[in-house]
C-alpha cells in the first residue's frame, strides 16, 4: 500500500459525507453531501456530475492503489476500516456504501410514540444525526432555547424526507432496532413493571417449535441485542407515569439477559441527561415517530423491520380480557 493511501481514503469518505468544496478547471465547485459508493473510486456513473469531476481528477497512483487495496481480503482498506472502527458499510440496491463511523462509542436510544415503544440501538448515533442535518437539511426545533430534533415538530415535508430515508438513516446509525406495537402504550403511558417486562420478554419466548422463529433463534436474537445494551449508555424519556426512564432500562436490560430459565448478571447503564442534551435520544425520537407513522398506516411489517413473533402468554389475561394486543419487529444492520 502506497504510504498515506488508506489514510488519504478514510478522509474522503468523511469528506464525502460532510460535503466539500474543490478546485476544477479554474473554479470551485461544491460537492454536497452524499454517501459514497465502494466503486465511485474506480468510475463514477455520473462523470459530468460534481463528483464524478472530483473523482476524475484524483491522482493515477492513488487509483492505482484503491484497484487494488479497497477490497483485499481481511487487510484490504474497507475491511480495515471497519476492523478499525474508522468505517460503516452497508448495502443498499445491490450497492455497498461507505459511511465514516463519526461516534466515539455505542449507545443505546429508547422512545415511544403512538402505540409504539422502540429501541435503538447505537453504533454511530452522531454519523445519523449529521444525515439528519447536512443531507436532510432536517431543522430543530427550538423551546426555552433549548434546541432539538423532535418528530412532532416537524412538517410534512421534512417528515417525508426522514419516511423515505429510513432505512439509510438506520444504516448509517444503527446496529439494531427492537420495536413493540401494542395498545398497553395509550395516551397515559400507565405501563406498570410488569407489563413493561411482558412486552419485552413476549418477543423472545414461545414457539419454540415455528419452522420461521423457533426457539434456538429467538434466543439469538434476545441475545443479540443484550449484547447490544449490557453495560452502554442508554437514553431515555420520561415518557411513562408510573415508570422512570431509569426503571425502563433496568428492565428492559434484565429481560434481554435472560437465558437457561433465568436473567444473568448484568450492567443497565441509564444516562442521566435530559432530551436537548441527548442526541441519541433526540435520533430515537425521529426513528420512532417515522416507524409509527409506517405503523398507524397499516405498513405491516413497516419497512425495512421483520415479524418478530409476539407471544400473547406474556400479556396477563385481565388484559388480554381487555383486549390489550401487541407485536413485535426487529431490524439488524445487513441483514
Amino acid at each position: 500500500m502506497a504510504p498515506g493511501h488508506y489514510e488519504d481514503f478514510l478522509d474522503l469518505v468523511a469528506r464525502c459525507f460532510d460535503g466539500f468544496e474543490f478546485q476544477y478547471g479554474g473554479r470551485w465547485l461544491r460537492v454536497d453531501p452524499f454517501c459514497m459508493a465502494a466503486y465511485d473510486l474506480l468510475g463514477s456513473d455520473e462523470a459530468e456530475s460534481t463528483r464524478g469531476k472530483y473523482f476524475s481528477q484524483l491522482q493515477p497512483e492513488y487509483i492505482s492503489s484503491a484497484n487494488s487495496e479497497l477490497y483485499r481480503s481481511k487487510r484490504g482498506w474497507i475491511a480495515r476500516g471497519v476492523e478499525e472502527g474508522r468505517l460503516i458499510t452497508y448495502s443498499e440496491s445491490d450497492k455497498q456504501y461507505i459511511v465514516p463511523k463519526i461516534s466515539a462509542g455505542y449507545s443505546v436510544g429508547i422512545d415511544s410514540s403512538s402505540n409504539t415503544f422502540a429501541v435503538c440501538f447505537f453504533d454511530n448515533h452522531i454519523g445519523g444525526i449529521r444525515y439528519l442535518e447536512r443531507h436532510l437539511d432536517i431543522p430543530k426545533s427550538s423551546e426555552d432555547g433549548k434546541k432539538e430534533f423532535h418528530w412532532q415538530k416537524l412538517n410534512q415535508q421534512n417528515r417525508q424526507k426522514i419516511h423515505d430515508n429510513l432505512e439509510r438513516i438506520l444504516n448509517i446509525s444503527c446496529r439494531g432496532v427492537l420495536v413493540i406495537n401494542t395498545n398497553l402504550i395509550d395516551p397515559g403511558n400507565r405501563l406498570t413493571h410488569n407489563q413493561m417486562a411482558g412486552l419485552i420478554d413476549g418477543c423472545f419466548s414461545g414457539y419454540d417449535n415455528d419452522p420461521t422463529q423457533n426457539k434456538q433463534m429467538r434466543q439469538v436474537f434476545r441475545e443479540r441485542f443484550f449484547c447490544f445494551c449490557d453495560g452502554i449508555p442508554t437514553h431515555c424519556d420520561p415518557d411513562f407515569q408510573k415508570l422512570d426512564p431509569s426503571d425502563i432500562v433496568r428492565i428492559l436490560v434484565r429481560q434481554l439477559s435472560y437465558k437457561y430459565g433465568s436473567t444473568r448478571e448484568c450492567t443497565p447503564a441509564y444516562a442521566t441527561l435530559q432530551s436537548h442534551e441527548s442526541l441519541p435520544i433526540q435520533l430515537a425520537d425521529v426513528l420512532v415517530g417515522c416507524i409509527s407513522r409506517k405503523i398507524i398506516n397499516h405498513e405491516s411489517p413497516p419497512m425495512p423491520f421483520d415479524h418478530l413473533f409476539f407471544d400473547t402468554r406474556r400479556i396477563s389475561r385481565k388484559d388480554r380480557r381487555k383486549r390489550r394486543v401487541a407485536r413485535g419487529f426487529y431490524w439488524f444492520r445487513g441483514d
